[in-house]
């Protein structure tokens, strides 16, 4: 039986490369005759990668669990976290529409929210390689999404900031009616405002393609400076200054150094690309903006991207279909691995981690933003805020120490203490209310 079932396994695979490989290429050329055939629908294939970021992929582990909440605190992010400092909220316009959602369809919200920002990069990667083979389009889709898919799941303002900047630069590629195309480019610059109070990080680059984008960015200066009540330049300045604010060992990873990465990166795009046209040339120009904070976020956000569509937009190859499947496997081990997720939770049937009002401390970040998310409808407060360095010193060394004292948690009176991975547990002063499914432990705090 073995002998049998080895025959057929063989059988099998002579079979599947007669098939698929054998006297084919990976990649086909305009040579080919398989150039022209029949290709695979971008729609169809942009409905699956949708489909696995809205039923399969994991739940975010950070800043957009704070957002969805931001109107029960009435936007006010001193209601929500100790030490944050601004009276304003910087990213009200995202706050403002995430928030809509889940006041409508409660935590399947977030779901929504990560699954817009995979299928919005998705277009935009496609749209921006208009004249490539549509085949090699959708793998180039495929493989941004296969190496950069995760960050973008996270859906955080910044997320969409870039998806949008995308877009801009994608419609410059198309014939639309002048008063049309204004129409568009002014609508996007002022959603790119609203929805993060750093903008002009991602405004500057499109004044390379388009000039319009100088109206929106003024108007967002005048506009955030009065919203702000005249405080918002002080607070980009503070903003450069976060390192400052941390205690020696806290380290943010996305804020790491990244120069010698995007060298990289542009020498392999630059081994490839000999005939620079000028929108070629714009697209550097973009690139190397984003290598100025020399960053990871921004190496990994944007560069990646950029690379790839460069790439694509000099190498007219045609893809065999079997590339196609093959990263859509990859794709869906990359943002897919989650248990399936379908309807929203009976908010009713939920635990209650909280009371009303109560002062939490998290672990560190991470634990917080899932506090946050637990506990947002008691209205709680948490430390440490979303930005470790608004917090004071002594909280500061507790994250970095992973542990807490009696002491500590009785002078900021906390109410409950909030860990995964805590060293020198239990204390005095505490008692394990509950251990979560997730693996959070909620420790009650005593002050007798």
């Amino acid at each position: 039986m073995l002998k049998r079932l080895k025959q057929k396994a063989q059988d099998d695979w002579s079979l599947f490369l007669g098939n698929y490989w054998i006297g084919r290429k990976p990649f086909y050329t305009p040579d080919d005759p398989q150039w022209s055939q029949q290709s695979i629908s971008f729609p169809f294939v942009w409905l699956i990668l949708v489909g696995i970021a809205l039923l399969f992929s994991p739940m975010p582990s950070d800043d957009l669990l704070r957002h969805v909440h931001a109107w029960q605190y009435d936007y006010d992010y001193r209601q929500m976290f100790d030490g944050y400092p601004y009276h304003f909220d910087a990213w009200f316009g995202f706050d403002w529409a995430v928030g809509q959602l889940y006041q409508y369809f409660g935590d399947f919200a977030i779901k929504i929210v990560q699954a817009t920002s995979i299928g919005l990069l998705a277009l935009v990667i496609y749209l921006n390689l208009r004249g490539v083979h549509r085949d090699a389009r959708i793998l180039v889709v495929l493989i941004v999404i296969w190496l950069v898919g995760s960050r973008f799941l996270l859906a955080r303002p910044t997320t969409f900031e870039t998806v949008l900047m995308f877009l801009a630069i994608a419609l410059t590629y198309y014939p639309i009616k002048p008063k049309w195309d204004r129409l568009i480019h002014l609508t996007l610059g002022c959603l790119m405002v609203s929805f993060y109070h750093l903008f002009f990080i991602y405004l500057i680059p499109l004044l390379i393609w388009r000039r319009i984008y100088l109206l929106p960015m003024l108007l967002g200066l005048a506009g955030w400076q009065w919203l702000t009540g005249g405080q918002y330049f002080q607070e980009v300045v503070d903003i450069f200054n976060f390192g400052e604010m941390r205690i020696p060992g806290i380290k943010v990873s996305e804020n790491e150094f990244a120069l010698p990465l995007a060298l990289l990166f542009i020498g392999f795009l630059v081994l490839f690309v000999y005939k620079w046209q000028r929108s070629d040339r714009q697209w550097a120009l973009t690139a190397a903006w984003f290598t100025l904070p020399m960053q990871i976020r921004y190496v990994v956000d944007n560069l990646v991207p950029i690379i790839a569509i460069l790439l694509a937009r000099h190498w007219p190859v045609r893809p065999h279909p079997f590339l196609l499947l093959f990263m859509l496997i990859m794709v869906k081990t990359a943002i897919g691995g989650a248990g399936f997720y379908f309807a929203d939770k009976d908010t009713q049937k939920q635990p209650t981690y909280f009371s009303e009002n109560e002062h939490v401390m998290a672990q560190n970040l991470g634990v917080n933003f899932w506090v946050i998310n637990q506990g947002a409808a008691q209205h709680i407060k948490v430390a440490p805020a979303m930005e470790i360095g608004f917090s004071n010193k002594d909280v500061q060394q507790a994250v970095l120490d992973k542990t807490v004292t009696c002491e500590f948690l009785h002078k900021y009176q906390f109410d409950k203490y909030v860990e995964n991975s805590a060293v020198d547990l239990p204390l005095t002063c505490l008692k394990l209310q509950t251990s979560t499914p997730e693996g959070y432990k909620i420790w009650q705090v005593h002050y007798e």
